[in-house]
């Protein structure tokens, strides 16, 4: 067996010429529309965080907040198995329209299944709260709305990514979020904005651009009128071993909103959910990851996986970092963009970035490994049993009713499922090692 030279190894941390082309055309193809597309919702975010009252914001944020969980609860990971499932035939029309189909059928299953048990604890909080009954009808009504178009849209996604159509899959979002932004500056000026509007523009935004990637992905499927019974089978056997952990971290995911919703007044809730939109920053470098790199982690070959695995979970990390530094050198640049009403959470926004940074290495390396089929029942129990273990010893010992302590707590939470997921991934990469 012969070793490679260093020289030779330390090129082959750099990829070809031809390589480099297409790539580089590929990124900054994609960075064009994504920095489109994340600045109007960033703009749109911190505006709201301006033009709405403490009381508004407070129930737009929980909204939100069950919106995300509930969302997470009806894919249970349906449209992110069709790019694992596929693979490489991509060219084939019919299997792409199978796993649409019936990830599509999972998912209506699972909203008509999920939906009313959720309007309980929706309204249970909105209760506590005091707030009006209508506004509660209209907020929860605009959810039931969202999810059910925006599973059209997660299963219409992957025939884009998969054939890298970057300009059908963001043009939709950049022209409907110009046009949220635009009808949410009306509403402000005619003093008519609140939490139901809000939502109910998300809702719309939902619904338009779910037709338009259903139309944008025609040419690459062929859908049946019914879920086949293969493809039902495969698809099951995929999720299996994600739903402990799907269903688990779509409570974990939103536990920020809720624990305040239990144990704070509205000014903690408005304060938690003004501070986690500074989370959107990393919407990008998310989106990047999940449009370029993991298809990419997908189909690398068994024997530059290592390799291209590190760099890109380095190059998160560098990224994830230089974001905090920024925010502990220059808080005041941070706290402008949310306004006044929160001028005085410096400590708060320097270790909400940080637990967002957390989750967003979290999240990176959960996909990287979905990407390589690198899933296993062990994963999920081990996630779920830790996490509460850890966040019930929490909860006992810490005064979760104010804003820097449930920042505190997402720290902590955030750090353990880092641990789980590069432990799965050296177990998956050890048995599929690299050939000698």
């Amino acid at each position: 067996m012969s070793i490679p030279s260093p020289a030779i190894a330390r090129r082959s941390w750099f990829p070809n010429r031809e390589r480099t082309r297409f790539w580089l055309g590929k990124i900054s193809h994609f960075g064009a529309w994504q920095l489109a597309s994340q600045g109007i919702q960033l703009i749109t975010g911190f505006l709201l965080v301006r033009w709405l009252s403490i009381e508004a914001y407070a129930q737009y944020g929980v909204a939100l907040g069950f919106q995300n969980m509930l969302n997470l609860l009806v894919d249970l990971g349906f449209s992110s198995s069709i790019i694992a499932l596929v693979g490489d035939r991509i060219h084939d029309r019919e299997v792409i329209g199978r796993h649409i189909r019936t990830a599509r059928s999972f998912r209506n299953t699972m909203l008509v299944t999920i939906g009313p048990l959720s309007a309980i604890g929706f309204f249970w909080l909105a209760r506590t709260h005091h707030w009006p009954l209508t506004g509660s009808l209209l907020l929860f009504s605009s959810i039931l709305g969202f999810l059910f178009f925006q599973g059209w849209t997660a299963c219409y996604t992957p025939p884009l990514l998969m054939h890298l159509q970057l300009t059908r899959l963001y043009r939709p979002g950049v022209i409907l979020n110009a046009g949220k932004l635009l009808a949410c500056a009306v509403l402000h000026l005619l003093s008519a904005l609140g939490a139901a509007a809000v939502c109910w523009l998300n809702a719309l935004a939902a619904i338009a651009t779910a037709l338009l990637y259903r139309s944008s992905a025609r040419p690459y499927l062929n859908e049946p009128p019914s879920p086949d019974p293969e493809t039902t089978r495969a698809i099951r056997r995929y999720i299996a071993p994600l739903i402990p952990g799907m269903v688990f971290y779509a409570f974990q995911g939103q536990i920020q909103v809720f624990l305040i919703s239990v144990f704070g007044q509205n000014q903690s809730i408005a304060e938690v959910t003004a501070l986690g939109r500074l989370g959107q920053l990393f919407i990008f470098l998310g989106s990047f990851n999940g449009t370029i790199v993991a298809p990419y982690i997908a189909r690398a070959p068994i024997a530059q996986l290592a390799l291209r695995y590190t760099q890109a979970i380095s190059l998160t990390v560098i990224l994830a970092a230089l974001l905090c530094a920024a925010a502990f050198l220059f808080p005041a640049t941070f706290l402008w963009l949310l306004g006044p009403k929160y001028h005085g959470l410096r400590v708060e926004l320097f270790l909400s970035l940080i637990a967002a940074s957390l989750a967003f290495l979290s999240s990176t390396l959960y996909t990287f490994n979905n990407a390589r089929q690198w899933v296993y029942h062990w994963t999920g129990m081990a996630n779920i049993i830790g996490l509460i273990l850890l966040q019930t010893a929490l909860i006992a010992t810490m005064n979760l009713s104010t804003t820097i302590n449930v920042m505190r707590f997402s720290i902590a939470t955030a750090l353990y499922p880092i641990i789980v997921f590069v432990a799965t991934a050296l177990y998956g990469y050890r048995k599929n090692p690299a050939p000698a």
